[in-house]
């Protein structure tokens, strides 16, 4: 930002008030005026020194705050990067503290001179870096079909300027370099935004970062640049003093020469703790010295602006750091959440106990599809290592043909979805069948096989497996309609649920040993991860350390500056040039996250309107429980129950209805979450890390919704075929006909009921198999959340503000003193 500068013409004002009083001294008056004058501008001289004192401190301690609060918040950032479990949502964690006297702000001063005597940044450091990220660039064009159009055109508009900074070789002005800085930040959004993956994403990040340099080169550089820069500094003084006032500054002239010898090899943090010293007794000795007041300030301003060059130059190298821990995170997040679909896939596959063993059935293996489904859709988010380790330990599945049942079992559920009521034909097969496979990664040992067995049964209408199975799932009419034999469906629907559930239990010991090598290698692979978080983490803090010692010494330059300015100037440059930035600074940090709060409360009251009919699932979903227990006289048998007709037919329908409906209400769910994640994406007020952690919260309830979607399918198999009819010449009791038993012989009613609860209250210690009730307070649970922590910024910003309309208040009133001061002088000189 451009630093408006008030400083010229207020010494001359000063001493033309000296030659005033003077001129009315030697003229012939009354003693007591001129004694009361002389007491006058004495108590003016006083006033302004308490008024100068007051900024100073209120300068000060501003910067200390807002760098407070500004940590404060960094930290809020990274802590929701680096989480390590994904159970605990970034949305929990509390907000700044809401304490009046920590919320007084004061942010960066840009001083730069446009005829700068020296820079904080060397332009040979300067050239490589435009020339490595014009080199990075190149790279990254060459991948232009990961790219949109949109994103192509970002990065080619950052290219060109690159060329241009290039083209200046080692002329590049302050102007310029801040420009480049900002190119850094423009190529990490770009990377950000596109749909490539985590590692091609880090890997090009690092080369960035290493065309930075490492943190601790680029601490002794910037160490070296200070101290060179002070010694021109002291060159420029000797020159404008005479040698017996030089001797003030003698002993900082040995101290930076002894640096410069003992350090000529290598910069201890001894000696750069040294060269901060330096920079502050350079600002102290220059206000103290005999130094005009405007060289003072000027040359307190080139000390600032050095340090603020090197302060931008860290900021931009910590921020791509923090981009590439954000990266990092990401990659362990959604490892996690791969391993505990992984773990819950094969321990549903290996009932090892006898317990286990009698209590599964074959409707508890629809809970298998939604499951792999989940992990192919997160499948491209893992690395080429991670995605090795989840094929290998899924490799048994793939032997046993789990996929190629898995594949037939969800055609099957589309199909379902796909009948018209009324007419009983397929509607839109292909295209639900499409949209079913969009996103599901090919790499994924068992989806390659699933979408294999999708796609020819859309096209054919049946499939055949390796091992000779033949299943036809649809046909065409003498008119060409698709259409489906409802029972002939759910025989084969139950003959896929049996096999599967056959092959878990003759191989539960094979693939419960296969978890338990999984989940090993995984913990090892995690804390790889963390190690790498650490790693950034650590990296991070030095960066943010060198950031903040750099700011100190900028902060007391500033200071000193407006100690050597004249009262006005120093008002204007304490609330114009310093105040009023940082408060526009953290303001809009603050309101960058409250507007994120509310994004995220709109979203879940949007999908929590859609699925609202979930909170009373349990109403409609249990006929396997209302047909009760057999009669306890006359006819018996195993499907007579005891009960009304009317009322059994009525309740069987009803449900059949239910079905249907809530089939409608989550196909619209999906709809709506879809649409969310469009938004969420197109929306320039959230951040590269806020889109993120909406979007994956989206792709949850995605993934729930395809489960719930699979468990109502499934549901609607089993309550096709069923049909209630009266017992003759017995009245109070009811048959159920044409229900559907398992392969392996479950009763129909056991596998309705294991159905119905499925879709209620889903599946215990799944990650995707939750049912209704859970999906419905999961989406309340982080609607809360966001509500509440929107609720706590947005109190923050009131106390803050109520703080600043009191600062202001004082500020007011000192201008309201200083305007009386100077008008008492120039009324008692024209007295």
């Amino acid at each position: 930002m451009n630093r408006i500068n008030y400083t010229q013409g207020s010494l001359t004002d000063y001493n033309s008030a000296l030659e005033a009083i003077a001129k009315k001294i030697t003229q012939p008056s009354s003693s007591e005026k001129v004694i009361s004058q002389v007491t006058q501008y004495e108590q003016l001289k006083i006033e302004q020194e308490v008024l100068k004192a007051l900024l100073v401190s209120f300068d000060q301690k501003a910067n200390q705050q807002y760098r407070s609060l500004l940590q404060r918040l960094e930290q809020f950032d990274l802590d929701r990067q680096t989480e390590r479990s994904p159970q605990n949502s970034h949305i929990q964690e509390q907000p700044l503290s809401s304490t009046q006297a920590e919320n007084q702000v004061v942010a960066v001063v840009n001083a730069d001179s446009n005829t700068p005597a020296f820079t904080g940044i060397k332009q040979s450091w300067a050239v490589r870096l435009v020339q490595g990220m014009r080199e990075l660039l190149e790279q990254i064009l060459v991948e232009e079909s990961l790219f949109t159009e949109e994103e192509k055109g970002d990065l080619l508009a950052v290219r060109m300027d690159a060329a241009s900074l290039q083209d200046k070789k080692e002329n590049l002005s302050s102007e310029d370099i801040r420009s480049l800085f900002l190119l850094s930040k423009d190529v990490v959004s770009v990377l950000q935004r596109a749909s490539v993956s985590s590692t091609q994403k880090l890997t090009w990040m690092q080369s960035l970062s290493q065309v930075f340099g490492t943190e601790e080169t680029l601490a002794q550089s910037f160490a070296r640049m200070r101290l060179d820069n002070f010694q021109v500094i002291l060159s420029a003084i000797k020159e404008r003093l005479p040698a017996d006032k030089f001797l003030a500054f003698q002993d900082i002239a040995s101290e930076i020469s002894s640096i410069q010898q003992s350090g000529k090899e290598f910069l201890s943090q001894e000696h750069i703790e040294a060269i901060a010293r330096v920079g502050g007794h350079i600002s102290s000795q220059i206000i103290e010295s005999d130094l005009k007041a405007s060289y003072k300030v000027d040359l307190c301003q080139r000390i600032a602006a050095m340090y603020q060059e090197q302060v931008d130059a860290v900021q931009a190298y910590h921020g791509l750091e923090q981009e590439a821990l954000l990266v990092n995170s990401w990659q362990s997040s959604h490892f996690v959440q791969v391993i505990a679909l992984v773990a819950s896939l094969m321990q549903m596959l290996s009932p090892t106990s006898e317990e286990e063993r009698i209590l599964l059935n074959p409707a508890m293996m629809v809970s298998v599809l939604p499951t792999v489904q989940a992990i192919g859709f997160r499948f491209d988010s893992l690395t080429a290592e991670q995605q090795q380790m989840v094929n290998d330990a899924l490799s048994s599945l793939h032997h046993q043909k789990m996929d190629e049942y898995l594949g037939v079992l969800w055609t099957h559920l589309l199909l379902v979805n796909c009948q018209n009521q009324e007419t009983g034909v397929l509607e839109g097969v292909e295209e639900s069948l499409e949209e079913a496979l969009n996103g599901l990664s090919p790499t994924f040992i068992l989806t390659a096989k699933m979408r294999e067995i999708v796609q020819e049964c859309a096209q054919n209408g049946h499939v055949t497996l390796t091992n000779g199975e033949r299943y036809a799932l649809f046909s065409y009419n003498e008119v060409g309609a698709t259409i489906c034999d409802e029972l002939a469906l759910g025989d084969s629907f139950h003959q896929v649920l049996g096999t599967i559930l056959a092959v878990a239990l003759s191989k539960a010991e094979v693939f419960e040993q296969e978890r338990e090598r999984f989940i090993l290698a995984a913990d090892m692979e995690k804390n790889v991860l963390h190690q790498h978080i650490a790693q950034r983490e650590m990296k991070s803090q030095f960066l943010s350390k060198m950031q903040a010692d750099l700011d100190a010494g900028k902060t007391f330059a500033q200071t000193k500056s407006v100690e050597a300015s004249p009262l006005p100037s120093a008002v204007a440059s304490v609330l114009i040039d310093h105040y009023m930035p940082k408060e526009v600074r953290f303001l809009k940090a603050i309101s960058d996250r409250l507007y994120y709060g509310n994004m995220g409360s709109t979203i879940g009251n949007t999908v929590l309107e859609t699925i609202s009919p979930y909170v009373n699932s349990a109403t409609y979903f249990g006929f396997a429980n209302y047909i009760g227990q057999p009669p306890a006289t006359g006819k018996t048998g195993p499907n007579i129950f005891a009960g009304s007709v009317d009322s059994a037919k009525e309740k069987l329908e009803e449900e059949k209805q239910q079905v249907d409906s809530f089939l409608e209400i989550t196909a619209n769910a999906k709809t709506v979450v879809n649409n969310q994640k469009t938004l969420v994406a197109a929306d320039a007020g959230l951040s590269a890390e806020q889109k993120k952690k909406i979007s994956d919260e989206l792709t949850q309830y995605t993934s729930i919704l395809d489960a719930i979607s699979n468990a109502l399918s499934s549901l609607k198999t089993n309550l096709a075929p069923l049909s209630i009819e009266a017992v003759s010449g017995v009245d109070g009791v009811f048959e159920v006909r044409n229900g559907l038993n398992g392969a392996d012989g479950t009763n129909w009613r056991l596998v309705l009921q294991t159905l119905e609860d499925t879709v209620v209250s889903g599946e215990v210690g799944s990650p995707v198999n939750i049912g209704m009730f859970q999906m419905q307070a999961l989406v309340h649970s982080n609607q809360q959340a966001y509500a509440d922590m929107g609720q706590n910024f947005q109190l923050e910003l009131q106390m803050h503000l109520t703080t600043m309309q009191q600062e202001w208040m004082v500020v007011a009133t000192s201008l309201q003193l200083l305007n009386q001061i100077y008008l008492g002088l120039a009324r008692s000189l024209i007295r």
